[in-house]
């Protein structure tokens, strides 16, 4: 039996994270162990905070290599970092140590150091 709104075969609880009676809990957010998963985006959605954050990282793999081509690569994602920067609002220095899953709302500059 598929019901409206509900992929055939899938169950109620799947789509409710939250379900303590039927034994699935997913935790919250946690201070203390990075969620890599928060910063991934497809390759064409829109997602400005999610692209500024991947040209930092972009940049921060590939600034110790002499190579040429990663030096193309770390050209590229300064200017990708640019980019974002200007259309998120935030101020996020390239040589910069953010934990993994950071989310920066929309709509609002952010200024670290």
């Amino acid at each position: 039996m598929c019901l409206e709104g509900r992929a055939h075969g899938q169950r109620e609880d799947a789509l409710n994270p939250r379900t303590p009676e039927r034994g699935i809990h997913r935790p919250g957010p946690s201070a203390t162990e990075p969620d890599w998963t928060r910063e991934h985006k497809s390759f064409w959605a829109w997602s400005p905070s999610r692209s500024l954050l991947a040209s930092l990282r972009s940049y921060q793999r590939h600034a110790g290599s002499r190579q040429p081509w990663d030096v193309f690569v770390r050209k590229v994602a300064v200017l990708r970092h640019r980019v974002w920067s200007i259309v998120t609002g935030a101020d996020i220095p390239l040589n910069s140590h953010i934990s993994g899953g950071l989310l920066l709302p929309p709509g609002r500059g952010s200024v670290t150091s």
